[in-house]
């Protein structure tokens, strides 16, 4: 049957169609204003954490994760390029790489054929405080495993040919990264930061590594790679009575030694900005640095700094992308990140912009930091941060690796980092805490480093600021321009 409507249904039907449009849409519009509720936090089941210490003053720490096939052992001493002397910096990165290449037992053709058997890894990183050695494989190779890290240790050969060599491939490597603005510019920003600090060793480049001979090598060895100040951090299906019984049948003659005092005063943060800049020929964009030291902070701080770097600019829906590309168009990308040690920090944030924006670009970027110091951060940013933190937190653990590196980070700076802690602490950060604490930062006094095209942006920057520093790719200073100046 064929279904007619009334002229007068249909009148009504469309009457009661507009009555309710308008709350229809305000409805919706509320709806995509307000962001959905976070999920429930994930669920995580860390295993407790067991340590022994040997004879010799070797600590291990063992965290058994059960039917785990596969097992991380990482080999932790508390000596990085802090430690190198200032006029040996890189001393620390080259004596590492020599224990990656040059052992007594077998040649480092050899090593890598046993690893690539097993299917294992050895990663080496030297960072600014401390060197770490990462031994992977399955769990049935943890004897080849032990074999490698007591022959690296115990029978290290420190022959003139392979420090030759090594010297060379890091000469190259170095020199490349000379063409790579944002590596140059941090490392720029950390000399200027760190002036005059043990930290700034860290920024070494490729002319500090070619007065380093074979007994500076021997004599960083003997004096940082000392069994009482090193560690054990192990991850995997093994007890700690069992780790503890299959590490010591070797590594309880390594032989222990006067630990130096290598913990450095803590550095002072600039109260004065200092503009750099670094000419690279033929750029269109141009790479921004800022950063600055934050301290003294105590333990609880770091967990306002992390949710304030999680607001500001640590992901691509933080503040400082969405205000210099979304909003102004200047960037390409922008990022900040946050560097963590015992009672200070070090906070950056880096930016390619369009050359012709670079200075409008700095001012916005002071402008937002000064925003979110003297206006509190909403509660609803704080808590999606937190919310953000935690839930990365949780699925960082997944990896064997990286639970090893949180396990260090406790050990080394004292950190409450253990899941229960951390998302306790994370949980307890409110706007006025951040408040709080950056208000006393000296975040509007930044280091500023600026690499880019001479001819496009020199002119400009001396215009702008009282004076810049003059760099060379290597991080070297040259000299400086004042508004005064004339500029060659």
């Amino acid at each position: 049957m064929k279904n007619v409507h009334s002229p007068k249904s249909i009148f009504l039907f469309m009457l009661t169609i507009i009555m309710i449009w308008p709350s229809g849409i305000s409805a919706q519009e509320r709806f995509r204003r307000l962001p959905p509720p976070p999920k429930p936090l994930p669920f995580l089941r860390l295993a407790d954490m067991e340590s022994y210490t040997l004879a010799n003053g070797l600590k291990i720490t063992v965290m058994q994760k059960q039917a785990l096939p596969l097992i991380t052992v990482k080999l932790f001493i508390r000596s990085g390029e802090n430690a190198s002397p200032p006029d040996k910096e890189g001393l620390a990165t080259l004596t590492a790489r020599m224990l990656g290449k040059s052992i007594q037992s077998f040649s480092s053709a050899d090593a890598d054929e046993i690893m690539d058997s097993i299917g294992g890894r050895i990663t080496i990183d030297v960072e600014t405080d401390y060197s770490v050695f990462t031994f992977s494989s399955l769990q049935d190779h943890l004897e080849s495993l032990l074999t490698m890290l007591n022959s690296m240790i115990l029978d290290p050969v420190f022959s003139q040919k392979d420090l030759e060599s090594i010297k060379r491939t890091l000469f190259y490597e170095l020199l490349r990264r000379r063409k790579d603005p944002q590596v140059v510019g941090a490392r720029i920003l950390k000399r200027v930061i760190y002036e005059g600090h043990p930290f700034s060793r860290a920024a070494f480049n490729e002319q500090s590594i070619r007065s380093i001979e074979k007994k500076d090598v021997l004599q960083f060895f003997k004096e940082n790679y000392i069994s009482n100040s090193a560690q054990i951090i192990i991850i995997g299906d093994i007890s700690i009575s069992e780790a503890t019984r299959r590490f010591s049948r070797s590594l309880n003659k390594w032989q222990p030694g006067p630990i130096k005092d290598i913990d450095p005063p803590q550095p002072s943060p600039l109260v004065h900005s200092k503009v750099c800049f670094v000419d690279f020929p033929d750029m269109k964009d141009a790479v921004i640095q800022v950063g600055n030291i934050i301290g003294p902070i105590e333990n609880e701080d770091l967990y306002s700094l992390l949710v304030f770097n999680r607001v500001f600019g640590e992901t691509p829906s933080s503040r400082l992308l969405m205000s210099l590309r979304e909003s102004k168009g200047y960037a390409y990308f922008a990022f900040s990140s946050l560097d963590y040690y015992p009672r200070f920090a070090f906070f950056s944030l880096w930016a390619q912009v369009r050359s012709e924006v670079v200075f409008p670009s700095i001012l916005y970027i002071k402008d937002e930091l000064e925003r979110t110091i003297k206006k509190r951060i909403p509660s609803e940013e704080v808590e999606q941060a937190k919310s953000s933190l935690i839930g990365n937190y949780a699925l960082n653990m997944e990896h064997p690796a990286e639970l090893a590196s949180k396990i260090m980070e406790i050990q080394l700076y004292g950190y409450s980092r253990h899941w229960d802690a951390f998302y306790r602490n994370i949980m307890q950060v409110q706007p006025r805490s951040i408040f709080d604490l950056l208000r006393t930062s000296n975040f509007l006094t930044p280091a500023i480093v600026v690499i880019g095209d001479k001819d496009l942006l020199l002119d400009i920057l001396i215009k702008e600021f009282n004076e810049v520093n003059i760099f060379d790719g290597s991080g070297t200073f040259q000299y400086s321009i004042k508004k005064s100046d004339d500029i060659e």
